[in-house]
C-alpha cells in the first residue's frame, strides 16, 4: 500500500497563501482550512481542530471524508501513528508524501522523525496543483506611513546577520518582505503582500524575487538598486549563492519551506528566529500614530454602522448576517486610506456565534433580531493601520 499525504496548511507558511495553493480548501470544500489531509489509495482522511468540527462537517464537499479532531496538542505525533497503522511496518518500501514547497522546515523535520519511528520514509513532491501567477500591481507603501525608508531597513537587518557572522538572511515570509522593501500588493485575500521571496546580503546588497511585471513605475524607481528577478529563477539562484565560496553562514528561519531550507548545506545553515520579524514588531513613532489614528477612524465606521443597525431593528426593517457585514465594509470604506477589510468579516446571529469563524453566506443568512445576541468580529486595512473589532450586541432580550 502507498501512501500520499499532503500537509498543505501547516502553521505560518500558509497564513499568507495565495488562492491557487491552497489545496485543502480545493479538495474539501472547506473554506477556513486549518487541518491536515491524509490520501491513500482507498480512504481520504481530514485532521482539524475539534474547534472547528461544527463548520468542518457543513462544508464539506462529499461524504466520504473521514473526519479526525484533534486539540492540537498531539500533532504531529497522532498522524504519525494513524499513518503508520495503514501501512505494513515490516516493508521497506513505506513512503509518505508530503509538500516540500509548502511544508515549514519545522514541520517537516517534525514528521520526518515520527514517522521514522515507524520504519516509514517522508520524500517530498511537488507540483500537485496547476499553479496561475498573480497579477495585482505591487506599489510603494509611502514613507509617509512607513516613517523609515526600505535603505535603512536594509542597513539594520544587514548589521544583525553580521553579528551573527553570517553572510546573508534567506527571507520567505510575505509580510517582511513588503515590510522590508516598503512596498505593497494584493495577491494574498485580505492581506497587503505580493507573492515573493528575498536575499540580504551582510553588505546590504539585496535580492527580490517576484513577478516583475506586477511592479507599477514608481515601485521600478524605489527599487532600482534591488536585484529583481523572476519568481521561478529563486530556487536556482539561490543554489549558485549558497554554494558559493564568498558564503559560509546563511541566515534561514525554521519558518520557511523545506524544500528551501534543504538546499543550503547543513554546515552553512544558521536556523534562527527572523531578525525582520523581531525588527518590524517594534513600531517607529509614525508606525505608531498609525496605528492610532486608524484605530480611531475605524472606530467611526463602527459608530456609524451601530447606529445605523440600531436604528433599522427599532423599525422592524429586515437586516440579516450579510447585510450587516456589506455595510460595515461600506461606512470602512468611506473611511480615508482605506483598503479592504482585513479578514471576512464574522456576522454571526444566535446559535450561529458559537461557531468559530463562521462567515454567512446569502443564501442561509439569519435575520438579527431583538431576542438573539449578535456577534460582529470585523477589521479593515488602512495604509497606516490595520485593525480587528470583535463586539458583542443586543437589541432587545436574548
Amino acid at each position: 500500500m502507498s501512501t500520499g499525504k499532503f500537509r498543505v496548511c501547516c502553521g505560518k507558511i500558509d497564513e499568507y497563501m495565495h488562492q491557487y495553493n491552497a489545496q485543502c480548501a480545493w479538495l474539501t470544500g472547506y473554506s477556513h482550512f486549518i487541518g491536515s489531509i491524509v490520501i491513500t489509495l482507498d480512504q481520504v482522511v481530514l485532521w482539524t481542530d475539534d474547534r472547528y468540527e461544527a463548520q468542518v462537517r457543513s462544508e464539506l464537499v462529499c461524504d466520504n471524508w473521514l473526519l479526525i479532531r484533534h486539540d492540537g496538542t498531539k500533532m504531529p505525533v497522532a498522524l504519525a501513528e494513524w499513518i503508520a497503522s495503514k501501512l505494513d511496518i515490516r516493508s521497506s518500501y513505506n513512503k509518505v508524501g508530503m509538500s516540500a514547497q509548502y511544508t515549514s522546515f519545522h514541520s517537516w523535520s517534525s514528521m520526518k522523525d515520527e514517522l521514522m519511528i515507524w520504519n516509514v520514509s517522508l520524500v517530498a513532491v511537488t507540483e500537485l496543483f496547476h499553479r496561475t501567477d498573480p497579477d495585482n500591481p505591487v506599489y510603494v507603501h509611502n514613507i509617509t506611513f512607513a516613517g523609515i525608508s526600505w535603505e535603512k531597513k536594509v542597513e539594520t537587518i544587514a548589521r544583525l546577520i553580521n553579528a551573527q557572522s553570517a553572510q546573508g538572511l534567506v527571507v520567505t515570509e510575505l509580510d517582511e518582505i513588503a515590510w522590508l522593501f516598503n512596498v505593497r500588493g494584493s495577491d494574498i485575500l485580505y492581506r497587503p503582500f505580493f507573492r515573493a521571496r528575498a536575499f540580504v546580503h551582510v553588505n546590504q546588497t539585496t535580492h527580490l524575487w517576484m513577478n516583475t511585471s506586477q511592479l507599477v513605475s514608481d515601485a521600478r524607481i524605489q527599487l532600482a538598486n534591488v536585484d529583481i528577478q523572476p519568481y521561478d529563477a529563486f530556487l536556482s539562484t539561490l543554489d549558485a549563492l549558497v554554494n558559493g565560496s564568498a558564503i559560509n553562514k546563511i541566515w534561514v528561519t525554521q519558518s520557511a519551506a523545506q524544500e528551501i531550507v534543504e538546499r543550503i548545506p547543513a554546515s552553512k545553515r544558521f536556523i534562527s528566529g527572523s531578525p525582520i520579524e523581531r525588527t518590524k514588531a517594534v513600531k517607529n513613532p509614525t508606525e505608531q500614530k498609525g496605528m492610532r489614528e486608524s484605530s480611531i477612524r475605524d472606530s467611526v465606521a463602527r459608530v456609524k454602522h451601530l447606529n445605523w443597525l440600531q436604528n433599522e431593528i427599532k423599525n422592524d426593517r429586515p437586516v440579516n448576517e450579510t447585510q450587516a457585514a456589506e455595510k460595515l465594509e461600506y461606512f470602512q470604506s468611506q473611511q480615508a486610506y482605506f483598503k479592504g477589510i482585513s479578514f471576512e468579516t464574522i456576522s454571526a446571529v444566535g446559535a450561529n456565534a458559537a461557531v468559530i469563524h463562521f462567515q454567512p453566506k446569502p443564501p442561509t443568512a439569519v435575520q438579527i433580531t431583538k431576542d438573539k445576541v449578535y456577534l460582529l468580529d470585523a477589521g479593515a486595512q488602512y495604509l497606516d493601520g490595520t485593525t480587528d473589532v470583535t463586539r458583542t450586541h443586543t437589541f432587545g432580550t436574548p
